[in-house]
């Protein structure tokens, strides 16, 4: 399928020099020109291009007015010039999307906004999937079935990815509205009027409950109060906001959307741009690049004779599961490698293979693998005990960069100089459209993780003994996750009837806490709702509000209701009644729907997620549950031993992050306190 990406080159642009512009410490390049822009330019321009695609367009602004500045003449008025370290690398990115063979585009009279939304809809109108990266909200008003705005909020490491479906979810409209949405409240980056005084909230009411900006001023009389009088005075300003906000989608291009294909690098210009710049890091990614011809080839292995004659000792094995959940995720297929050749098997055939089996269970035959812990725990649940395994490049990357260790397995190859290899989400999707791929796209993915494991395990393995981790890393991670594994498989048993017990005694006191606080203020509310539960206090009741939220609402949090203790008998109630909601739905409720079918639960301990070494327990939390009140001290009853004749055994360190440190430190009152 093709797939167009349209980037935003003035969004791109402003992100990436004031980034660092207002640090007072630009990059300048040998001859003192800036160069701050360009590094972010590319930067952000070389991460969008790491998925796959098939056509491309850079948009720019001119310098020409508009015909929207001809609507409306104080059209984006006030924007500060450009300052002149910003200006003078604008020919720099042209030059650099020059070598790249990117087309860029620029109209006289239009803005990039029209570009992207002309292309948009000539692409999308011929089944082209359309991707458009920016940090200009007016770009939503393009979002159809085939068209994704990604909003840049922070480089693009934090995207937004709107879509109709996500663009409901968040504004309770219809993509189509976003034109109207902008019409009503303004915009004051680019000087759009608006009705003065309606914000978000307000013309988000509106377009629901009249749809378009035309029906809501032909029915304004229904409309009372102040707002009524704001749309009779405003309401040709609102129509010039509505054509001011909406983006042109049939600007006179002279190109076809053929001529958006990138042709041939122009590598060597490349190169000697970047050693003009003195942007010398790219010209190492640049290396891989050019050489980087996918000539990948890999092996689907489906006869079991085959499987047998490639099991041998040092072998990179990669499993690839369907979701992060190893408990309960199905199992894709498995990747292996042996530095030359690559290879993807499916579970059945896998699975069905006794010599796959065994190869699997024999301890001699040395295997390295991507998260140990969990490759050993999905497949104790199809039940096989994977040994062997000597190194986990998840572990080994932890230990060197704990930043690191918990991103997608791309981002940890990355963090070694290794690119040869896709996100998962750009394989797999995220969200609802998570799903499998072609066969051949996901199978490919999968060896190719077996590679990588295979040819960055020496490169690890060596910074792990240059950082004196060696020992830590086989001597203690290692064998931890053989440990952590066999212990989340074996699980933790509920006591079911404990459970029961304690979930219809806090529902009483739940229920005995709600009729109290009823009685308390006089009449019934939505008790969890913070806005409902400020007009009573603050209103109904008269008591003093201390603190407001960032949205200029009253706050209840627990802070200001402990401020307000002994003003009103309903204060204590409601602390109560919160701490009791909580145990309930977070323990009770959470820890019932987490037991599986052998009356355990059977919880994640991360082994490679906290920048202090310490575990973290997942899907449920067993470590957080709490010991300093008599409910959290109940709730702890109903985790048992799993067997007669044992008990269970809590130990903690106390303050042991403070503890090594006063030691490292050598703080003799510290280490005596």
């Amino acid at each position: 399928m093709s797939k167009l990406i349209l980037i935003d080159g003035n969004s791109l642009f402003f992100r990436a020099y004031y980034a660092t512009a207002f640090s007072g410490n630009m990059m300048q390049n040998k001859q003192g020109v800036y160069t701050n822009a360009l590094f972010g330019f590319i930067n952000m321009v070389d991460k969008i291009l790491s998925q796959p695609y098939t056509h491309v367009l850079v948009a720019f602004d001119t310098k020409e007015k508009t015909k929207r500045h001809l609507a409306f003449e104080n059209y984006k008025a006030g924007r500060p010039p450009m300052p002149a370290e910003m200006a003078e690398q604008i020919p720099l990115i042209h030059d650099y999307l020059k070598y790249l063979s990117i087309k860029d585009e620029a109209l006289a009279g239009y803005e990039a906004d029209d570009i992207i939304g002309t292309l948009s809809k000539q692409a999308s109108d011929q089944g082209f999937k359309v991707s458009i990266y920016s940090s200009d909200r007016d770009l939503l008003q393009l979002i159809d079935d085939n068209v994704t705005v990604h909003l840049l909020k922070k480089g693009v490491t934090d995207i937004e990815d709107m879509t109709p479906q996500t663009f409901k979810e968040k504004y309770g409209l219809n993509h189509r509205q976003m034109i109207d949405l902008k019409a009503l409240m303004g915009d004051t980056s680019d000087n759009i009027p608006g009705i003065p005084g309606v914000g978000e909230k307000t013309a988000v009411k509106l377009l629901q409950t009249y749809d378009t900006l035309e029906n809501l001023l032909a029915h304004k009389d229904e409309v009372k109060g102040k707002l009524g009088e704001k749309l009779l005075e405003h309401e040709g300003l609102a129509m010039i906001s509505k054509d001011l906000a909406t983006i042109d989608l049939y600007v006179p291009i002279d190109f076809k959307l053929e001529d958006t294909v990138q042709k041939d690098i122009n590598y060597d210009g490349l190169v000697s741009f970047y050693n003009d710049m003195d942007l010398h890091h790219f010209i190492k990614k640049l290396d891989k690049k050019e050489t980087k011809v996918d000539t990948f080839t890999y092996e689907v292995i489906t006869d079991h004779d085959h499987i047998t004659a490639l099991l041998k000792k040092d072998l990179a094995i990669h499993m690839e599961l369907e979701n992060h959940n190893y408990h309960t995720s199905d199992i894709i297929g498995f990747g292996l490698s042996d530095g030359k050749k690559h290879y993807f098997i499916g579970k059945e055939d896998a699975l069905a293979s006794i010599d796959f089996q065994l190869y699997l269970t024999d301890n001699q035959l040395t295997k390295f693998t991507y998260d140990l812990k969990a490759f050993r725990v999905a497949l104790k649940w199809q039940g096989y005990d994977l040994k062997g395994a000597n190194f986990d490049l998840l572990l080994a990357a932890y230990l060197i960069n704990q930043k690191i260790a918990k991103d997608d397995f791309k981002v940890i190859c990355m963090a070694f100089d290794y690119e040869d290899i896709e996100y998962d989400e750009l394989i797999y999707g995220k969200g609802a459209k998570k799903g499998l791929p072609e066969a051949s796209v996901y199978q490919a993915h999968i060896a190719k993780k077996a590679k990588a494991i295979f040819d960055l395990r020496q490169k690890l393995l060596s910074q792990l003994d240059a950082y004196e981790l060696t020992k830590l890393f086989t001597e203690v991670e290692m064998p931890l996750a053989y440990v952590l594994s066999d212990m989340e498989f074996t699980g933790v048993k509920v006591d079911q009837p404990e459970l029961q017990k304690q979930k219809l005694d806090l529902k009483t006191r739940i229920a005995l806490l709600e009729s109290q606080i009823y009685q308390s203020v006089g009449k019934t509310f939505n008790i969890s709702s913070p806005k409902q539960l400020a007009e009573i206090l603050f209103v109904d009741l008269g008591l003093d509000p201390s603190k407001k939220t960032k949205t200029k609402n009253l706050s209840t949090n627990v802070e200001v209701l402990n401020t307000l203790k002994g003003k009103h008998p309903v204060i204590d109630y409601i602390l109560d009644y919160r701490q009791l909601t909580k145990l309930y739905s977070t323990y009770i409720e959470g820890i019932e729907k987490a037991i599986f079918d052998d009356g355990k639960v059977h919880t994640i301990y991360a082994q490679a997620l906290t920048a202090t070494g310490r575990l973290s327990s997942l899907e449920p939390n067993l470590q957080n549950i709490p010991i300093r009140t008599e409910e959290g001290r109940q709730i702890r009853k109903f985790f048992i031993p799993s067997k007669k004749d044992t008990i269970m055994l809590a130990a903690d360190y106390s303050q042991i992050e403070l503890r090594v440190l006063a030691d490292m430190a050598n703080l003799k009152n510290l280490i005596n306190a």
